[in-house]
């Protein structure tokens, strides 16, 4: 026991953790600061320490305090009130820093600035969290500080912000809002203000009437800040609201609306203007509401006036933000006619004060029962009232103001205006109420748009919330709520009205906050229903949530509803996030309650089966029959009765939804077992006779017809409905041509039919059982592959007993059609597919029926599937068709993979019905070893090959077949070591090639799996996925080093067995390039990582082997990459030190005779590799005389030209000539035989070609013995003092011979030229970015520089006694060595320096051949010095383009490369996929809609510099990837992009070159170059009006019409202009002027997108998709917005007087070359370099 109690007593420590935890969570006895620290600002501590060190030094120390601070403050931006405890704390020190700084600020103002400016960011950071109001509290406002505050206004007024993005602020900003509202309290100081003036203490012309100057200061600053975007509008009509209401400021206040009047009245159409407009409109609401009555009624009429008539201004128009302001000002006019009074007849849901109900007698107290009840006056008391009330005469004209605002476009607006209805109507009596809200209701009209629905939503919410809409009107407003819950009018293939909906949920919200239960419950049980209709089947989200969420407020209110709380469990947030279990699960939940079934239903049946929207028939179809088992016999008597007639109906979206539900409901019925009438069926029966009567399978609309047909019968075969003869005819006819269909979704719906059709109504009747297989039999071979499709997928699906008559005939005719067709244009994969489908399922059927049924136990169907079918699906493992699709045979190899599992499981169970022990039964042969080590063999390797779908599958599958739980798979070969390898999880990542290839390598030990795992991954390791490549590279690498560092021997005998398996891919696959190619580069990265390099017998008799392979495999090949592997892999062998060297290196020599000079120069390289390495080749006194021969000729050049050599190499290697060369010639001269225009030598294809690479010279010689003495041949720095060209501006002045020995000076490039004057002095060109400087070098300096070396030099400058400037080494370093030959400049090759806007000389290249310069950049900006300049022009224009931007305030953004819908423009995609996400993305054709998201957001100024992507052709002026600059700009149009594009060309154009003129080849470089002058202004055209005059045409004007389309299609044939099909009016006007003043109306945008989508169902794949997205912000409000995009890379071709747009483009898409660099097409086996000294 007394352990027991030991145990129970608690420790020590224990006890104090105990304590101390009721000590830090003591809230009630804590202090103030920990508990607000606990539940408040967390970071406080953090927040504190930093602003002690600012208080403590006076000013911020540390910069990035201010950016910490701020960061912290963000994340409390939705939780303001958070903060609010600390705001004393931070703001008093802070402010007061501000206030002692600004005394100094006249003596040391810019110091002091620089202290203020942070500050300033941290409390303005504030201000943006917590609201100026609770943040100006805690700012000093003594008398004094007045003169201060102007002060520093004034000197913080001349400051610019260096950067317009919030992270990168100074606090220029920030210093002026702070300053601004700090005046906005130091303004209410109770003194006249000329008082506070020293300025004027001693002027003794002051006036009494004269304002005092620190109030001209504040105007003046104030009206400046009105005109500017920034936050200082706003705080400025906020300060002038404080100051111009005080009593000594008449003057001021007249004054400033004088000022008001002329803004307002002024017809300016700028940019300027319209952001002085908005801050006049902000800086009177703010007076408005805080100036007294009395003082505002005398300028209340001109004020009114100017608003009247800026509200049908073009301005107004355009600018949502203006419109808002001015109905804001509007209803505070309203109320500034109307006396403030609270309504005695306005709606009163409880007494507001505690007092009065404490002392209200028993008698008037609430019932017990209720806590809230409603209060109304008499009506007498409202008529004497309404007799009393003085109504101006304006207020008629401000009330139909804000009823115009309630139809406005623009949210914001409508929102405003709603607000204002509300606050004036509370104002009124209750007769003019019951006028407004009669005006309200007349909004709810059919004739209005959706735009007034909304707007009278939210009037009703707002007089519901107010008090102001009595009960007695509620049957007026009722009706209109339930239209507007439902309303949905369609806009061609799409509708609008969701903002209605939700609208309409949120007054019902309203009404439930508003009323009194007893008032409320006959509302709510009209509203009840709709609102739950809403909730379950809205389409959008956000109107399921909102009708959801009235509803839960109103029975919250009502406290027992019936069945209201159980309805709100069910119908909560989340699960109506799911629309699908909106419909199927919440719908049919709620319907159990009475009530609720019938209105849904008919919701269902007459709005939601006839959506526009195919997904939602369909779920409207399911959710029917998911409610029929309510009331079935409603059903069956009523709904089938809607459906029927429907099921024919003209509209395509009617008769598809009717179809859908008709059958669903038919086959609910039947699953409750409720059988219908005889008529009934029939008239079910007859549905599909009458739509293929009707021939409604034709046209718009076929396709989802018959998808709709197919499952409509496939629901009445499982409900057994009568059919006649007939009809059972026409249905299985119908069914036939669907199956015919090559869309595959109506394919497999077919499918389903077919299986239950047959099931129900052919079973029995051996007749037609016949006829329809052997007609889908007959199928299997059709010219059409898509009735081989469709008759592959119905053989599978059909029933035991139609298969039985002729089993072996399908089987077998299956089978056939599993092999690839031997005619290419017969040809299908998927057909292949879905016979290997067909083919598993059909034996499935069969042996699980025989498995039932003792009496038919036949082994010759389980032979038959083990000789036949089983080597037909492993046969289907080598399926490797490649179509414009890729890797389709990967499909049918996916499907052979689940084909061969399931066939093994069926022939193991039959093995398995044996009696125990019984080995002798015939059934033990049906799986032996041999089948088992195919299969395993098969399908591993699937497991290594390059698909990462196709390796988890396999992978998956083989963990089935070894750990299968009721199936034994017998005779597997290793079986523990398989299962070592694939244990038995299911969470392993198969898919990522970093975990399967390291665990599927390891079955290279077992030699029954290793050819199958090697052939596989061969094909990987020289796939072309990198990261593929990579991952299985390694994982063979590490495998057979894992072997070295366990024992030599056994290193020997993995590579032994490796290099077995190598060879007999190389003889199993001979002449296969899908698997050659990869294999040869497979063997050329073990030889490069130092594998199969030993002399033993077993790399001796690989050598042979592969040498054999090769001298077939390369043989008239024209695969360069084969041909460059099998070089490489000549080249490793021939340096060996053996004797079979000898073969190889004649094999080699025989390649420098080789037609392609490509690889004539591949084969030199090699030979000079292995004679390096090989000394047994050459004797060594002839050593020196073949590497020169093979480094100095050039085996590029034309053939006849390098024969001395050829000769010359084979006597010195002591090689025949003939027999070397006599397969060369063979096969030449059978060239030139079978093709007289056929040359042996493609020379003459590549006469363009420069010598521009050879072997490494006497510099392998040089690195060699540079590492023999301890020294890197490649240092790691070279410290360079000034570039080339500052060398050249430095010293250009020398005069000739001058040296200037004082100087030393260090410079670095590449050696371009190389002369001698005599055999000890050398001269070289040192090159760098265009820039040349001679090298005087004595030849005791340098040793060893060839041309192209990089170098670097140090010495001092002077110039030659013939003036050329030159750097006299005294050190002379090469960096690094070039290991190609380049070409060096001829006499004609070195043209004048290039300069933009100059013509430029193409004729004076170096390296002229076009495809080399594009596809070896690197070449031609070494050699070609102008296009250097080309480059450095491209990056000086895009710099312009940016600072131009920045200058005019542009806010440079980023925005997504990859998107879910590519849109913004009509172009074709590129379409990519994200594994993660397993989702399609697009890489997007234009920013253009997310920098719309951005103005909409309020980012009025926007661009973005970046790359685009579209999918189209390459031609002189087109890249699928280019570079665009597009920026939108707020409240501007076409007007202002044009005046903006002027100044930016012609600026752009006046820097580059120094004028405005430009030369440019318009018509070639063999033509006369054209002038173009820049010089401003430019002429202004109409496109449309120009384009008729220019070409006499006559444009209709809607461009959307058939007309338009039709004219300009006979146009472009007429002018001769191609436009390719399809010819929509879009594509015809495709190249016209990009520059557009932006659509900002949604309903228009999505009408659209409407219109793109019908552009893309008739073929035109450019057209854009719908962005739902982009459409839901356009709901929010984009202002009147230009949008410009101007393709950078074309102005740089205009401007560099360029031809092709590959000339301005660093690396252009080119198509595939056969002469790329090994080291670009595989994966080297070091994956990073390190460098070591």
């Amino acid at each position: 026991m007394a352990s027991r109690a030991e145990e129970r007593s608690p420790t020590k420590i224990e006890i104090e953790t105990a304590v101390k935890m009721e000590e830090e969570e003591d809230d009630e006895h804590d202090s103030k600061e920990r508990v607000l620290q606990r539940y408040f600002l967390q970071e406080w501590k953090l927040v504190k320490s930093l602003l002690d060190d600012i208080v403590s030094n006076g000013r911020v120390v540390n910069p990035n305090s201010v950016q910490k601070i701020r960061s912290i403050m963000d994340k409390y931006q939705e939780q303001g009130q958070l903060v609010e405890p600390y705001l004393e704390s931070i703001v008093s020190p802070l402010m007061f820093i501000i206030r002692s700084k600004t005394v100094d600020l006249e003596a040391r103002p810019d110091e002091i600035l620089e202290i203020i400016k942070p500050i300033s960011i941290i409390i303005y950071a504030l201000v943006t969290v917590c609201g100026y109001k609770a943040v100006i509290k805690f700012f000093p406002h003594q008398v004094s500080d007045l003169e201060l505050a102007v002060l520093l206004l004034e000197k913080c007024h001349s400051t610019n912000s260096v950067s317009a993005l919030r992270q990168e602020s100074t606090g220029e900003m920030e210093a002026k809002c702070v300053t601004l509202l700090w005046l906005s309290i130091l303004v209410l100081v109770p003194f006249d203000i000329s008082s506070v003036d020293t300025s004027i203490a001693d002027d003794k012309t002051f006036g009494v009437d004269d304002l005092a100057p620190l109030v001209l200061k504040i105007l003046g600053f104030c009206k400046d800040y009105l005109c500017s975007a920034g936050p200082m509008r706003r705080i400025s009509g906020l300060l002038l609201s404080k100051l111009l209401t005080r009593p000594d400021m008449g003057k001021a206040f007249s004054s400033f609306f004088e000022w008001t009047h002329e803004v307002l009245s002024s017809k300016e159409d700028s940019v300027t203007n319209h952001f002085r407009l908005l801050g006049v409109m902000e800086a009177l609401s703010a007076i408005f509401k805080t100036a007294s009555r009395k003082v505002l009624l005398d300028v209340l009429p001109i004020v009114l006036n100017d608003v009247t008539v800026l509200s049908k201004s073009n301005a107004a128009a355009k600018s949502s933000l203006l419109r808002k302001y001015l109905i804001k000002l509007t209803q505070r006019i309203g109320l500034v006619c109307l006396p403030h009074r609270s309504p005695s007849w306005r709606y009163v849901t409880q007494t507001v004060s505690l007092s009065e109900n404490m002392s209200t007698s028993s008698s008037q107290r609430l019932p017990p029962d209720h806590t809230v009840t409603a209060i109304l006056q008499p009506e007498s008391l409202d008529d004497q009232e309404d007799e009393d009330m003085d109504v101006p005469e304006i207020l008629e004209e401000i009330i139909e103001m804000l009823l115009s605002g309630l139809r406005d476009t623009d949210t914001v607006v409508r929102w405003s205006a709603a607000k204002g209805i509300g606050r004036v109507t509370s104002r009124l009596t209750s007769v003019l109420s019951e006028e407004v809200l009669s005006s309200v209701l007349e909004l709810f009209s059919p004739g209005e748009g959706d735009g007034s629905w909304h707007g009278g939503c939210l009037a009703l919410a707002e007089l519901a919330r107010r008090g102001l809409l009595l009960p007695r009107s509620f049957p007026l407003v009722v009706p209109v709520i339930v239209k507007a819950l439902h309303y949905d009018v369609r806009r061609g293939p799409h509708s609008v009205g969701s903002h209605v909906r939700d609208a309409a949920a949120y007054v019902c919200w309203a009404f439930g906050r508003a009323y009194s239960h007893k008032d409320m419950k006959n509302v709510l049980d009209q509203l009840a229903p709709d609102l739950l209709i809403v909730g379950s089947f809205d389409r959008e989200v956000n109107c399921r949530r909102a009708a959801a969420a009235a509803f839960q407020e109103n029975v919250g209110r009502q406290g027992n509803y019936p069945h209201g709380i159980d309805i709100v469990n069910i119908a909560d947030y989340f699960s109506l996030s799911s629309r699908v279990n909106s419909y199927l699960q919440v719908a049919v939940s709620i319907a159990q309650y009475e009530g609720y079934l019938y209105p849904f239903v008919d919701e269902l049946l007459y709005n939601k089966i006839c959506h526009w929207d195919k997904s939602l028939r369909e779920l409207a179809a399911e959710a029917l029959a998911a409610l029929v088992k309510y009331e079935p016999k409603h059903f069956a008597n009523y709904v089938l009765e809607k459906l029927i007639p429907c099921t024919l109906s003209t509209d395509l979206c009617m008769r598809h939804g009717a179809t859908l539900a008709a059958g669903e409901v038919v086959l609910a019925l039947h699953q409750c077992g409720y059988v219908l009438s005889a008529d009934s069926q029939k008239r079910m029966a007859g549905i599909v006779p009458s739509i293929e009567k009707a021939r409604l399978y034709r046209g718009k609309g076929g396709e989802i017809m018959r998808l709709a047909v197919s499952r409509f019968i496939e629901c009445i075969s499982l409900s057994h409905v009568t059919l006649a003869e007939r009809t059972e005819r026409i249905l299985l006819d119908t069914l036939t041509e669907n199956l015919r269909h090559p869309n595959s979704q109506i394919q497999n719906a077919a499918v389903s039919a077919v299986k239950q059709l047959v099931q129900s109504y052919l079973v029995g009747n051996d007749k037609k059982s016949v006829d329809l297989i052997s007609k889908h039999l007959k199928h299997l071979t059709d010219p059409n592959v898509a009735v081989r499709r469709g008759s592959a997928l119905a053989l599978g699906v059909l029933p035991y007993e139609l298969l039985t008559a002729k089993w072996k005939d399908i089987i077998l005719k299956l089978c056939s059609a599993c092999k690839i067709e031997v005619n290419p244009e017969d040809r299908d994969a998927e057909a292949r597919v879905n016979a290997v489908k067909g083919l598993t399922s059909v034996c499935e059927t069969l042996t699980q029926k025989r498995a039932s049924d003792p009496e038919n136990d036949d082994l010759s169907l389980f032979l038959l599937i083990k000789t036949e079918v089983m080597d037909t699906l492993l046969k289907a493992l080598d399926d490797y068709s490649v179509d414009n699709r890729g890797d389709v045979g990967s499909w049918v190899r996916e499907a052979a993979v689940h084909g061969l599992e399931k066939c093994t499981y069926i022939l193991c169970k039959k093995i398995g019905t044996n009696t125990e022990g019984d080995h002798n039964d015939d059934t033990s042969s049906l799986f032996d070893s041999n089948l088992a080590t195919r299969l395993i063999g098969g399908i591993v390797k699937q497991g290594v090959e390059k698909m990462d779908k196709l390796r988890e599958t396999a992978a998956k599958v083989l963990q089935r077949i070894l750990y299968h739980k009721s199936v034994s798979v017998p005779h597997i070969p290793h079986r523990e070591k398989l299962e070592e390898i694939l244990p038995n999880k299911a969470s392993l990542q198969w898919a990522v090639p970093a975990f399967s290839f390291p665990r599927f390598v390891q079955l290279l030990k077992l030699c029954c799996y290793s050819k199958e795992v090697m052939s596989g991954l061969v094909i990987s390791i020289g796939g072309l996925q990198d990261s593929l490549r990579k991952a299985s590279l390694v994982a063979l690498l590490e495998y057979m080093r894992e072997g070295e560092a366990k024992d030599p021997k056994e290193q020997q005998s993995r590579e032994s067995a490796l290099g077995d398996d190598i060879l007999w891919i190389l003889q199993e696959y001979k002449k296969c390039d899908r698997v050659m190619v990869p294999c040869l580069q497979t063997i050329e990265i073990l030889f490069s990582s130092k594998i199969f390099l030993n002399l033993e017998s077993y790399t001796l008799s690989f050598y042979a082997g592969a040498m054999d392979s090769l001298a077939i495999e390369l043989r008239a090949s024209k695969d360069f990459t084969k041909l460059k592997a099998g070089l490489a892999i000549l080249g490793y062998i021939a340096s060996v030190s053996h004797p079979i060297s000898t073969k190889a290196f004649s094999q080699l020599l025989s390649f420098l005779g080789h037609r392609y000079p490509m690889i004539r120069k591949a084969a030199a390289e090699q030979v000079y590799l292995a004679l390096l390495q090989n000394g047994i080749l050459v004797t060594e006194e002839k050593m020196e005389k073949v590497i020169e021969i093979i480094s100095e000729s050039c085996w590029e050049a034309d053939m006849e030209s390098t024969k001395t050599q050829r000769l010359e190499l084979c006597g010195l290697a002591g090689l025949d000539h003939e027999v070397v060369f006599k397969t060369r010639n063979r096969l030449a001269t059978r060239d030139i035989a079978g093709n007289e225009t056929t040359a042996s030598d493609e020379n003459a294809s590549y006469s363009s070609l420069p010598p521009r690479s050879k072997p490494e010279t006497n510099i392998g010689y040089g690195g060699t013995a540079k590492k023999k003495k301890g020294e890197n041949p490649y240092p790691h720095k070279f410290l360079v003092s000034m570039s080339i060209s500052e060398f050249i501006e430095k010293y250009t002045t020398l005069s000739n011979g001058d040296h200037v020995e004082d100087d030393q000076v260090s410079l670095a490039g590449r050696i371009m030229s190389r002369r001698s004057s005599s055999s000890k002095l050398f001269f070289y060109d040192l090159h760098k970015c265009g820039s040349r400087v001679q090298v005087t070098v004595d030849a005791r300096v340098h040793a060893n520089v060839k041309h192209g070396d990089i170098v670097g030099v140090t010495g001092f400058p002077g110039k030659t006694k013939r003036g050329e400037l030159s750097i006299f080494p005294r050190s002379f370093t090469v960096l690094s060595h070039c290991l190609h030959m380049l070409q060096k400049p001829g006499p004609d090759d070195l043209g004048p320096n290039w300069v933009p806007g100059k013509p430029r000389t193409p004729e004076t290249y170096i390296l002229k051949d076009q495809e080399i310069r594009y596809r070896h950049r690197y070449l031609d900006l070494m050699l070609n010095d102008e296009v250097c300049q080309i480059f450095m022009t491209k990056t000086k224009i895009i710099k312009y383009i940016r600072r131009y931007l920045d200058d005019l305030d542009f806010l440079e953004v980023e925005t997504p490369m990859m998107n879910m819908i590519a849109g913004g423009a009509a172009a074709r995609r590129f379409a990519t996929h994200h594994n993660d996400m397993n989702m399609k993305m697009f890489m997007r054709i234009t920013p253009e809609l997310y920098l719309k998201q951005l103005v909409v957001g309020g980012f009025e100024r926007v661009y973005e510099i970046g790359k685009q992507f579209r999918n189209e052709g390459i031609d002189l002026t087109h890249n699928p990837e280019f570079t665009t600059c597009e920026f939108y700009m707020a409240f501007a149009d076409y007007n202002d992009l044009m005046e903006m594009s002027e100044k930016l060309l012609s600026g752009m154009v006046k820097e580059l070159t120094g004028g405005y003129k430009i030369k440019y080849h318009a018509n070639g470089y063999d033509k006369e170059p054209i002038e173009i002058d820049f010089t401003p202004p430019f002429r202004r055209i109409d496109m449309m009006v120009e384009l008729d005059k220019v070409a006499n045409l006559n444009i209709p004007k809607d461009l959307a019409s058939w007309e338009a389309n039709r004219y300009l299609i006979d146009a472009c044939e007429r002018f001769d202009v191609t436009c390719p099909p399809p010819k929509t009016t879009a594509r015809l006007l495709e190249k016209l002027c990009n520059a557009y003043t932006e659509l900002n109306d949604p309903v228009e945008q999505r009408q659209r997108f409407a219109d793109q989508l019908k552009d893309r169902r008739y073929g035109d794949d450019e057209a854009m998709a719908m962005d739902e997205t982009f459409c839901t912000a356009l709901e929010y409000g984009l202002p009147p917005t230009g949008g410009w995009r101007m393709g950078i890379d074309r102005l740089v071709m205009l401007l560099t007087d360029s031809q092709n747009i590959k000339e301005v483009l660093l690396f252009p898409t080119m198509k595939p070359g056969q002469d790329e660099p090994a080291a670009l097409r595989q994966v080297e086996p070091n994956i990073s370099i390190i460098h070591t000294p």
